[in-house]
Formats: structure tokens, sequence, C-alpha cells
């Protein structure tokens, strides 16, 4: 078993435009659901899931707090479960960063 999340961001390097979420097929969730669906287009992410009749549960833009919930396994019913985060390449950066405080992170040099 897995959790997944999701977090989508809106920045210059990922694009201000998210109508490219229509444009993917998201039914591979529909069995599993999304635990948690975070970033700064976090609301968009939701409604487009829902579409795909695909369930998230804990929907919140606070990406950095969300990441470290979703890790403590606080939003999973088996703290245990391996999680999944798929990304933004600007959500992947603050993802590293708040991974590298609770976990050993390798350092890529990205932002320096």
């Amino acid at each position: 078993n897995h959790d997944t999340m999701i977090a989508i961001c809106d920045e210059y390097a990922d694009g201000r435009d998210m109508s490219w979420l229509w444009d993917v097929d998201f039914t591979c969730f529909s069995g599993s659901g999304v635990t948690c669906v975070s970033g700064t287009r976090a609301w968009d992410m939701a409604l487009r899931l829902q579409y795909d009749k695909v369930a998230s549960r804990n929907v919140n833009t606070d990406l950095e707090e969300d990441v470290k919930t979703f890790v403590n396994g606080d939003f999973s019913s088996d703290a245990k479960n391996a999680k999944r985060i798929y990304c933004t390449y600007t959500a992947m950066l603050r993802v590293r960063s708040t991974l590298g405080q609770i976990a050993s992170v390798k350092d890529v040099g990205v932002g320096k």
C-alpha cells in the first residue's frame, strides 16, 4: 500500500496556465484516491481530480506543513505506507527543502 500526495504550484518556472491539468488522465488514482493535495493550486487540482472521480482528502495550500504531515503519516490510516509525491517543478524544490529538514535528502545545488 502507498499514500499519494500531489503538489501543484504556478510560479513562473511552472507556468501560470493550469489548463494542462485537464489534459492529464488521473483515473489511475481512482482506486486508492489521493491522500493529500497541496500547493498554491491545490484547489484547482482537487477540482480536476473530482472530475475523474478520484477521492482527494486533505486539500490545503500550505505545502511545507502538508509535506511534514504527509511524511509523518498523520494523513494516513497506516503510517507505515510508502509515500509518493507528484509535483510541479517549483513545488518539487519546496518539497525537497522541507524533506531536508526532516530526513536525509541529497543537496542537488538547485537555486544556488
